[in-house]
């Protein structure tokens, strides 16, 4: 049960807060500005103690502005703790008299882990969101989104450590449930020792995955083992690697398939100590092992408005239509004019942004592929009621493909073969071209019209920028470039709490009169180009 109860302030309390607090310190501006008073009624329910009696609870409030604390210098709780305990502006700022103990790391480990958790921390982001928008200083007018990745806070294990690391990981979860008996004769029957450099890593390897295998079909028929809590959690992991590693082999000459194969390694697990953290790739030839955030930015005053933390491998543009349905949720805000890179125009993102009544969107589209032609090269024509080839031949038929959600179209073997664009539309020796025209893909025409407007150029010049660096911002002051904790709901805390302390510097600036309206020239440049409906341009001459 949460009990609260308001700190009542002493004669000696007041002399120390009245000498010792700068007036024109930031966290003295920053308490001035947010409100916290919403705190305990999220983590009411996650006080379960009916003892009447019992002592109280330190107060939420508190254990949330340490946390702010913690985020807003870059330490981890125990240096929190100790900056508290040490500077008397950090005590008055979280709500701490002179006198009173700070609570201990664990305390606040605690509190951020099981009495605030993700959801609740979304929460309270957002309700913060909605005191600065409630300023005026979020209007959704202009937005953007991107995606920024974060290196997991494991070691990059290679697929015979990894291995080995949940077989002895299985056995500890054994001792720890059956006891010693048990673990030695499970460790005498599957010991396995690694080998720096094998002879023969194929069949290192695969004598590996027999003895894992072996040791996780005998504990599976243990029903009595597998209540246990740890040794059930080690065993979904066991199985999960196993399969995902069914397919690697090693070549005759102990070459493992290759690491910049992105489908052969995306969504696969490194390390058991965080099962979440899996393969991602900036390009082509570049990964990295960890989780990828999304940002959505207001470019008024640049506040993030909405931010999730996804797996390395999920699709950015899968992700960008849910952060703003999230948006419109908490905040009640749908952008006027969007904006995002080339890879939130694949797929169906252009669509679903447009379901969500978004007027505006400015998402590069990539008008040819690598080599030859790309289906945006086509036109459609009205009145053949066809598609028209770049060399301005329309098909010879059309054929519905049920399963891509589209129509392929067809164009004449004869005519392909000696048409002058032919090296750069097909790479067949004899046939025609072939185009599959998706369903989406009216949609991604008009965003290669929207490409040459004046508006989009004036919107990716002057505005495109923001949410670049803001994601580098991140990363640089708060070091959002690297995972803090382990397990995907712990760094999505991580990313509420790092994008909440940003918007809180934001809002200290704004006051102290650093910030200035950032979207006022764009909007009037956009006016002039074309005025809204019944207003008449200002008169140039």
């Amino acid at each position: 049960m949460l009990k609260q109860k308001e700190s009542q302030g002493t004669f000696f309390d007041d002399y120390v807060w009245s000498n010792f607090i700068p007036k024109d310190h930031k966290y003295v501006k920053i308490k001035g500005l947010i409100n916290v008073d919403f705190i305990p009624d999220l983590v009411r329910n996650s006080y379960k103690n009916e003892n009447l009696r019992g002592n109280d609870p330190i107060d939420p409030r508190i254990l949330f502005l340490i946390c702010i604390v913690e985020y807003l210098e870059n330490l981890s709780d125990v240096q929190a703790v100790q900056r508290v305990a040490e500077m008397p502006v950090l005590k008055w700022f979280v709500g701490l008299a002179p006198s009173d103990k700070v609570p201990d790391d664990t305390t606040l480990c605690k509190f951020r882990t099981q009495r605030m958790g993700e959801q609740n921390f979304k929460e309270a982001f957002y309700r913060v969101v909605n005191q600065i928008k409630e300023m005026g200083l979020i209007d959704g007018q202009i937005q953007s989104q991107d995606a920024t990745h974060l290196w997991a806070d494991i070691a990059i294990l290679n697929v015979f450590q990894l291995l080995n690391k949940c077989r002895t990981n299985l056995l500890k979860a054994v001792l720890e449930a059956a006891g010693r008996a048990r673990h030695d004769a499970l460790l005498k029957k599957y010991d396995f020792e690694l080998i720096r450099n094998p002879a023969n890593k194929q069949k290192h390897f695969e004598d590996l995955i027999a003895v894992c295998q072996k040791l996780f079909n005998e504990i599976k028929k243990d029903r009595k083992l597998l209540r246990n809590k740890r040794v059930e959690k080690e065993m979904r992991i066991l199985a999960r690697v196993l399969e995902e590693r069914r397919d690697e082999y090693f070549d005759k000459d102990d070459k493992k398939q290759r690491k910049d194969d992105e489908e052969k390694i995306k969504g696969k697990m490194i390390n058991p100590s965080d099962p979440d953290a899996t393969w991602g790739a900036k390009s082509d030839n570049n990964f990295f092992a960890g989780y990828k955030a999304d940002v959505n930015l207001d470019h008024l005053y640049d506040f993030i408005t909405a931010i999730e933390v996804m797996e390395a491998g999920h699709p950015e543009e899968q992700g960008a239509a849910p952060l703003l349905k999230e948006q419109q949720k908490y905040l009640g805000l749908t952008p006027k004019h969007f904006m995002a890179d080339a890879k939130y125009s694949k797929g169906t993102t252009r669509v679903e942004l447009k379901a969500l009544g978004i007027d505006n969107l400015y998402l590069p589209e990539i008008k040819y592929g690598n080599k030859y032609f790309s289906a945006n090269a086509f036109e459609w024509d009205w009145e053949l009621m066809n598609l028209v080839c770049p060399a301005e031949y329309p098909s010879v038929y059309m054929n519905p493909d049920d399963e891509k959600l589209g129509f392929e179209f067809k164009f004449r073997d004869d005519i392909c073969r000696v048409c002058k664009l032919r090296g750069r539309c097909t790479g067949s020796e004899s046939g025609g071209r072939r185009v599959l025209l998706a369903h989406t893909w009216w949609d991604h025409k008009d965003g290669l019209r929207i490409m040459e407007t004046e508006e989009y150029k004036i919107m990716y010049k002057e505005q495109r920028y923001k949410i670049e660096r803001k994601n580098a911002d991140l990363k640089k002051w708060q070091d959002f470039g690297q995972a803090r904790y382990r397990g995907l709901s712990r760094v999505r805390i991580q990313a509420y709490l790092t994008a909440l302390v940003v918007n809180l510097k934001k809002w200290v600036k704004f006051v102290t009169g650093k910030l200035k309206n950032g979207i006022l020239d764009t909007l009037a440049k956009l006016a002039a180009i074309a005025p809204p409906k019944g207003e008449v341009c200002p008169d140039s001459g």
